[in-house]
């Protein structure tokens, strides 16, 4: 059984994403069609996980969440950073130093992805 692996990179002279698929990490340890990537880029992996607008989750996105208190009231959490680490990929949050596993975080449908670490660096402050 084979799965596709999806990768991205940040190309850091042109500023921009460019995303390769793979059916086998042969691919790029040497095996059939060799993936060249620029020196100076920086590769991020598919979590295999969407946000609730069915948008692709990626190592280096931001994202936004919306959690209720038992008041009911929503509170919005932004700058939260995907990132791989231990194993799985986590969700961390770091004004408060916390790492939540991506899917456990997912759980609930209020999960968007509002951008990245290189396009908006903004949302982290």
């Amino acid at each position: 059984m084979t799965r596709e692996i999806i990768f991205r990179f940040w190309h850091p002279t042109t500023n921009r994403f460019y995303y390769f698929y793979l059916t086998e990490l042969s691919e790029i340890y040497g095996g059939k069609g060799v993936i060249e990537i620029p020196e100076g880029s920086i590769i991020q992996e598919y979590t295999g996980l969407k946000d609730k607008n069915g948008k692709e989750i990626y190592e280096g996105d931001i994202i936004k969440h919306i959690t209720k208190s038992d008041e009911g009231i929503d509170s919005e959490t932004v700058g939260g950073i995907v990132i791989f680490e231990s194993g799985s990929f986590m969700y961390y949050y770091k004004k408060i130093n916390i790492k939540i596993e991506l899917n456990k975080w997912l759980s609930e449908p209020t999960t968007t992805v509002v951008g990245n670490i290189f396009e908006n660096p903004e949302l982290l402050k």
